[in-house]
């Protein structure tokens, strides 16, 4: 598909009803497009900001949230202070929405019973991240609202929420632990088929008990041992979906081939169709093509719901491989077993320097990306080893934190696939230059990038590049449409 500024970047144009029963596609710079899925009294009124259980955030880590949503929050009532209104809580749910988004006005009412009748006594805090277009609308509908927010008027605020969670539509919950940690970004789901909160606060459970312990082979039954010392890709997929139709051949013939060299893989499908006669359909034709892997019966969809939330699948097709122990090898390896038709890149981790080509994953966090096309091999070798010498410390500071690496790092070794698009997008020379040129694209910006002038490349101009956008003192530019 063409590339173009709108769908290069996801920009921060709030969708609604992003679920697989609206087939909406979310164009990206991968091969392929992606499809945005979703897994399908008496009130006792508790006011936000005042329980305050026996365990939960203490007020030594309620500094964690002040440094995420500052000082003080909006409550019913008039300025709280963060530390007073969170302290004893045992989750915090953070909620993007807007009143102009249909989706959100029906989720809404649904998530204030809930937590009102439920969640609040078990020690849940909500806070309202507002996509509404005026302080009016705003107000019009926080009165709907029992719970805190982020006062309209903190727009960067509101910005950098979303952008540090990867907001990619509306309504979305996103829920925390006592420590800050991500528990779930589809707390949408979990409250809207758990209500009373009986699993709250809706912690994954363990690979081993989400994959469940029943699967199919062809029209057979078979038990955990199918799937025993074996690297697995849990492919989520539907019928419905062009690009998983699309791709599922490519999967299929390559699967043969790795399973005719003897790797130890096995792929597992979870579907996303709606209805137990489209996934056998689909199934069967996975099989004729050559994909007699195993699936989760259309019984299991409380297992395909865990999956789902486990992996943060946010679209489809979808490629998760699980090394033998069920630790992630790579989040989505769709594009490198699309381009490996003998196996030679398994168990498929994701490269630490990325190829600009086939940029899989540009989106979702700010790149740094090194145009190198015409150097000599030599020369790009070096370029690749000063790159991983400074991507290796923020992996390092990721695993430190719990969180993903603040950049990812992309190569353009040659004028393949996206380069010559992006090369287009940023207005750089249509001719390959001898000399390499340096970009950092924040495409969750609404398609921002930043230029260097460095006229030598090394780990230090890296370093002092990242940095002086981490200060804000790069000048930014705007994708061209």
């Amino acid at each position: 598909m063409p590339l173009s500024s709108n769908n290069l970047a996801r920009q921060k144009k709030m969708g609604c009803g992003c679920s697989s029963t609206t087939n909406r596609y979310e164009d990206a710079a991968t091969p392929g497009a992606s499809i945005p899925v979703k897994s399908s009294s008496t009130e006792n009124f508790a006011e936000p900001g005042f329980a305050n259980p026996a365990d939960g955030i203490s007020t030594e880590m309620a500094a964690t949230f002040v440094k995420l949503f500052g000082e003080t929050l909006q409550s019913k009532s008039g300025e709280v202070s963060v530390v007073a209104a969170l302290r004893g809580k045992t989750a915090v749910g953070i909620y993007f929405s807007a009143h102009w988004c249909p989706p959100c006005r029906g989720f809404t009412p649904q998530l204030a019973k809930s937590y009102k009748n439920f969640l609040a006594s078990k020690g849940m805090e909500i806070i309202f991240v507002s996509s509404d277009r005026s302080e009016k609308d705003f107000q019009s509908y926080y009165k709907e609202m029992p719970w805190l927010a982020v006062p309209y008027s903190r727009r960067d605020l509101h910005q950098a929420l979303n952008k540090k969670f990867k907001v990619q539509g509306i309504p979305s919950l996103i829920v925390l632990d006592e420590t800050g940690q991500v528990i779930t970004t589809d707390g949408r789901t979990k409250v809207a088929s758990d209500p009373m909160g009986q699993a709250f606060p809706w912690k994954p459970k363990p690979f081993a008990e989400a994959i469940g312990s029943t699967f199919r082979k062809g029209d057979a039954l078979l038990g955990k041992d199918a799937i025993a010392s074996k690297t697995l890709g849990i492919y989520f997929s539907a019928h419905w979906c062009p690009p998983c139709r699309g791709f599922t051949p490519t999967l299929a013939k390559h699967y043969k081939a790795y399973k005719e060299k003897g790797l130890p893989f096995e792929i597992v499908f979870a579907t996303a169709d709606k209805d137990e006669a489209s996934f056998e359909s689909y199934y069967k034709q996975m099989v004729t093509d050559g994909g007699d892997w195993l699936a989760l019966p259309w019984s299991s969809s409380d297992q395909r719901t865990e999956l789902n939330s486990l992996f943060e699948v946010s679209g489809i097709p979808c490629l998760v491989i699980v090394d033998e122990n069920g630790r992630v090898v790579n989040k989505n390896a769709r594009g490198l077993i699309a381009n490996d038709s003998t196996g030679e890149g398994f168990p498929w981790a994701p490269p630490a320097v990325r190829d600009l080509a086939s940029p899989e994953g540009i989106n979702d966090t700010p790149s740094l990306c090194i145009f190198m096309e015409a150097v000599t091999a030599e020369q790009q070798k070096t370029l690749l080893m000063e790159m991983e010498l400074v991507l290796k410390k923020h992996i390092e500071a990721a695993e430190a934190t719990g969180e993903d690496p603040a950049y990812r790092f992309f190569a353009a070794k040659s004028d393949d696939g996206a380069v010559p698009h992006i090369r287009k997008l940023c207005g750089l020379p249509k001719d390959v230059q001898e000399q390499p040129i340096m970009l950092l694209l924040d495409l969750d910006d609404n398609g921002a990038f930043y230029t260097s002038d460095q006229s030598v490349i090394s780990a230090a101009t890296i370093e002092a590049f990242t940095k002086a956008f981490e200060d804000k003192t790069l000048a930014r530019q705007q994708m061209s449409k």
